[in-house]
């Protein structure tokens, strides 16, 4: 047996339900979903822009140098979030060490003293297995004085 095909006299009045949904509601709520989500982005991209100028007025000015050593390190993504830390940490470390005393080896009785020491030393005792250095210095000579020839 064929099952019997609908009706087309009764489903002929069917349509959208009317009642339940309203399409305007719909189109409407879309509408302003896709408002809010426009604006929300916008306020973050100002929020964000807000952000990087307040991070770029706290960092000190870099000098040349600096700048230009900046320059040399690799494009992002880095490992390292502040590459000029590690140097300047160095620095510091050498800058602590040239100026300060200390011990290099106790036991041979091998100390280290500040570097503007040394160098005074070395001007007044001159350099240790070598000749002294004369003193004073010698002046060069004075220009000759100018005659009225020519």
């Amino acid at each position: 047996m064929r099952p019997t095909e609908p009706d087309s006299s009764v489903h002929a009045s069917v349509g959208r339900e009317e009642r339940d949904v309203r399409v305007s509601f719909i189109v409407g709520f879309g509408f302003w979903l896709t408002v809010g989500c426009v604006a929300a982005a916008l306020a973050m991209w100002g929020l964000f822009r807000l952000f990087a100028a307040e991070s770029r007025a706290e960092q000190p000015s870099l000098s040349p140098a600096l700048a230009a050593s900046l320059k040399r390190t690799p494009a992002e993504p880095r490992l390292e979030p502040l590459p000029l830390e590690p140097r300047r940490a160095l620095r510091a470390a050498e800058d602590a060490r040239l100026s300060s005393y200390g011990w290099v080896d106790r036991g041979d009785g091998i100390a280290r003293i500040p570097i503007e020491s040394a160098m005074s030393r070395i001007v007044q005792t001159g350099v240790p297995g070598g000749r002294p250095f004369p003193t004073p210095f010698p002046q060069p000579a004075p220009p000759p004085a100018k005659s009225g020839r020519r």
